[in-house]
């Protein structure tokens, strides 16, 4: 839940054809456009969020207001899949191949959901994870 929303939609498993490692979120992208489209109760503060850009406004503080609880929500369950999936995907190969440790790395690798579950979850499998240092990312509202 975010902010008493519930999640407007479930996320499952990313699907894969063959090779657990080699996988895409296209069909999780398309997902959530087909369920922006399905409910029209999305189009007014996309537009505002539009206007906003349009503006000039881009930072987070400036966006986060023109987002609903239901967006919110949508978007955390998102982050969430994605984060379950790599997660689960990278610890699979590195217990696969034995790895001792893992490497995560990218523009992802700030999210901080991400980084979080890795540790967690690399801690319980014993596996030491490497993560960039850097600012802490902003947290989207629980």
């Amino acid at each position: 839940m975010t902010n008493g929303v519930p999640a407007p939609v479930k996320f499952g498993a990313i699907k894969t054809r063959g090779n657990p490692y080699d996988f895409s979120f296209s069909g999780l992208k398309t997902a959530v456009l087909y369920h922006v489209r399905e409910h029209p109760e999305y189009s007014a503060e996309i537009r505002s969020r539009e206007e906003a850009l349009v503006r000039g406004e881009r930072k987070y503080e400036q966006l986060l207001p023109l987002c609903s609880g239901q967006t919110l929500a949508l978007v955390r369950e998102f982050q969430g899949a994605v984060v379950r999936d790599l997660v689960e995907r990278t610890l699979g190969a590195a217990e696969e191949i034995s790895a001792e440790s893992v490497l995560v790395s990218g523009g992802v690798a700030a999210n901080s959901q991400l980084r979080a579950t890795f540790e967690d979850r690399a801690r319980g499998k014993g596996l030491e994870v490497f993560l960039p240092a850097g600012r802490s990312p902003r947290t989207m509202p629980q």
